[in-house]
């Protein structure tokens, strides 16, 4: 062996070393995810098997999130049931302006009723008094040719 194969082996050491070291390293860096198994309690079959991380986040969701999403659910049901009461409350009071529009209707006919027979009597007394005022002129007349004749 020459001193060129001795430099050529020891760079190839050099390299598989240098190589070695940092996928050690990145090996200590990174660390496989752990796995939840459960199983059925009489049988010891396997149910499900998932990660770790995966139980992680859904143990979060049903912490942190499901508990917001449900606040807002209870919030939203309880406008809704605001605004349903809303709704009746104006719906009767939609109920109560109908009757007192048909009570006013009913009032203004009554009054259109009343107005027109005052009217009729107007009428007639006036004819009435037509009819006495002109025998009246009638009966002066007659006194006053019967004292002419006379």
């Amino acid at each position: 062996m020459g001193p060129r194969a001795i430099l050529y082996f020891m760079s190839l050491i050099l390299l598989l070393s240098s190589a070695w070291e940092s996928s050690k390293a990145q090996q200590s860096v990174v660390f496989p995810d752990s796995i939840i198994i459960i199983r059925d309690a009489q049988s010891g079959r396997v149910g499900f098997v998932f990660p770790e991380s995966l139980a992680v986040d859904y143990r979060n969701l049903i912490v942190n999130y499901v508990p917001a999403l449900e606040g807002k659910i209870s919030l939203q049901d309880s406008l809704i049931a605001e605004g349903k009461k809303l709704l009746k409350d104006k719906n009767a009071e939609i109920v109560i302006l109908n009757a007192n529009m048909k009570d006013t209707h009913q009032m203004f006919e009554e009054q259109k009723g009343i107005s027109e027979s005052f009217e009729k009597l107007y009428k007639q007394e006036r004819r009435a008094k037509r009819f006495w005022r002109v025998m009246a002129y009638l009966l002066g007349a007659g006194a006053v040719a019967v004292l002419v004749v006379k």
